[in-house]
């Protein structure tokens, strides 16, 4: 059986850089399928401190999906904050993959039941991405890895 992981060489813990394009990546999708997919996946709903939908989903992925405070309390050093042991970040990019993973699924499948009676497009009209095949095949190693997983409806736009 084989396992998805996530390359060593990236820290999403530390690099910014990587927080963002991630982040951009989400965005991709219309923030009302976006919102539906992360309560969802999370099990809880999101709440909205913010009046811009985008920004309170932002907030969201940047604090539960691309960290989580379990793995993080699990890693903690007892008396330097911020510092965590063996394992975490291989825990945070395993966390990270799996959540992503969700996502994706639920939405394309979401989708495809028209669980949103008005039947909003999945993605943005101005994203680059229109079919959630493109939209994990992005990283250049993930697409020989998930497409014999699962396959993708045809179009979602």
């Amino acid at each position: 059986m084989k396992r998805l992981i996530v390359r060593d060489k990236k820290s999403l813990n530390r690099d910014v850089g990587l927080k963002k394009t991630f982040l951009q990546l989400l965005l991709s999708y219309n923030p009302l399928w976006l919102r539906v997919g992360l309560e969802t996946v999370f099990g809880e709903i999101i709440p909205l401190e913010h009046p811009d939908l985008v920004v309170g989903l932002s907030r969201f992925v940047m604090a539960r999906m691309l960290t989580s405070p379990a793995i993080e309390m699990e890693f903690a050093h007892p008396t330097v904050p911020h510092h965590y042991g063996a394992g975490f970040e291989e825990a945070l990019k395993m966390h990270t993959l799996k959540k992503f993973l969700q996502l994706v699924f639920f939405l394309d499948k979401a989708k495809g039941f028209r669980i949103i009676k008005h039947d909003p497009c999945l993605f943005c009209k101005d994203s680059d991405i229109k079919a959630s095949r493109h939209f994990v095949s992005r990283g250049d190693s993930t697409r020989t890895v998930v497409q014999p997983l699962y396959s993708y409806s045809e179009n979602k736009v």
